[in-house]
C-alpha cells in the first residue's frame, strides 16, 4: 500500500489516521524511522513505556490471596527451571 504525503515549509508530515491504525500509533506516540542505504525509510512504532504508576493494581481481584515476595521468588525461579529443561518432571 503506498500512501503520498506532503512536508511542510517546517520540515514536518502528516501521516493519515490509516496510517498510524497500521503502526498501532496513538496521539502522542512515538516512532523509529530507520533510514535505508537506498533512501527508503522504514518507521516502526516504538511500544510505550510502562511507568510503576501505570500498573500499579492491574493484576489485583477481589478476594485474592496475597503473595510473599518469596513465593513470587520461587515462582519465577520454577518457570526459569521449566524452560531450561522443558522435560523435567516436578513433584
Amino acid at each position: 500500500m503506498g500512501v503520498e504525503v506532503t512536508i511542510t515549509t517546517e520540515g514536518q508530515l502528516r501521516l493519515d489516521q490509516a496510517i498510524l491504525d497500521h503502526l498501532g500509533v496513538q496521539p502522542g506516540g512515538r516512532l523509529e524511522i530507520i533510514l535505508k542505504p537506498d533512501g527508503r525509510v522504514e518507521l516502526h512504532s516504538i511500544p510505550k513505556k510502562w511507568s510503576l504508576k501505570d500498573v500499579y493494581g492491574i493484576l489485583a481481584r477481589e478476594n485474592a490471596p496475597s503473595v510473599s515476595l518469596e513465593e513470587m521468588q520461587r515462582a519465577i525461579e520454577d518457570v526459569q527451571d521449566l524452560r531450561e529443561r522443558p522435560f523435567a518432571v516436578r513433584f
